[in-house]
């Protein structure tokens, strides 16, 4: 009797949190619907110029934004929005984190939006598998990463010296942190992120590149889909004021 009584009450917290994440869910679409409709830019020129407006205040760098998309659906409509956005923040590289690796197998369908966007030829040279960056000082270097890129690239690294040092290439004496890091970043070929956004409700990083991300500091974005310009802006203000104290 006690023991069924006790699987109804957890049944019931499980239902009312349920209800309360939904409702809570529902109320912040609600809120961001209503606010693009009175308030946010209409239009990606509006969009862009509202964020060079919004980020001319930056007084940290941000030459590296990454976004980890966590469990929900890749949608390209809206990576494309996130990653000229993140140029007019000022970021020079921009990488998508898809732990299922859905983003890597559409780089065409993101190659062809980005071009409807902007109106122009694009220019993707491959390199790694990854979408790496368009030619020229108006488009950011867009990076493609999934769960291949995380513990699986360090890995790759480590294998590599291990291999450089059976061929004597370099000697044993020669491995210290400095060494293997420059490794991990060059098998990877993504620099330092100074500021992540993780989508979803949960802090997780999805095995978002854990060597890279020492000194990044991350902000939640609760979905990628249909995000408002000024959430954007608002975090890259919230990032700004950010103290980083180094594990201190």
């Amino acid at each position: 009797m006690a023991l069924n009584l006790y699987r109804a009450i957890l049944v019931l917290l499980h239902v009312i949190c349920h209800v309360y994440s939904e409702a809570r869910r529902a109320l912040r679409t609600a809120r961001q619907l209503l606010e693009d409709f009175f308030i946010s830019p209409r239009g990606l020129k509006a969009e862009l110029e509202y964020v060079r407006e919004g980020s001319s205040v930056l007084s940290k760098p941000l030459s590296h934004l990454a976004i980890i998309l966590g469990p929900e659906a890749v949608s390209v409509r809206d990576v494309v929005r996130l990653a000229l956005w993140s140029h007019a923040a000022g970021a020079t590289y921009v990488s998508f984190y898809d732990h299922s690796g859905q983003l890597k197998k559409n780089k065409s369908a993101l190659d062809k939006a980005l071009v409807s966007a902007c109106k122009v030829k694009s220019h993707i040279p491959k390199t790694n598998g990854y979408l790496n960056g368009y030619a020229g000082k108006q488009f950011p270097h867009i990076m493609l990463l999934d769960i291949s890129d995380g513990k699986p690239g360090i890995v790759r690294a480590a294998k590599q010296i291990c291999e450089e040092v059976l061929s004597k290439e370099i000697s044993p004496s020669e491995i210290d942190l400095e060494l293997f890091s420059k490794y991990v970043m060059k098998e990877s070929g993504v620099p330092e992120p100074e500021l992540a956004f993780y989508c979803g409700d949960t802090f997780s990083l999805y095995g978002f590149l854990p060597w890279h991300s020492r000194i990044t500091e991350f902000l939640p974005l609760h979905s990628h889909h249909n995000v408002s310009v000024r959430t954007f802006v608002n975090l890259i203000r919230r990032y700004n004021k950010c103290e980083q104290r180094l594990g201190t």
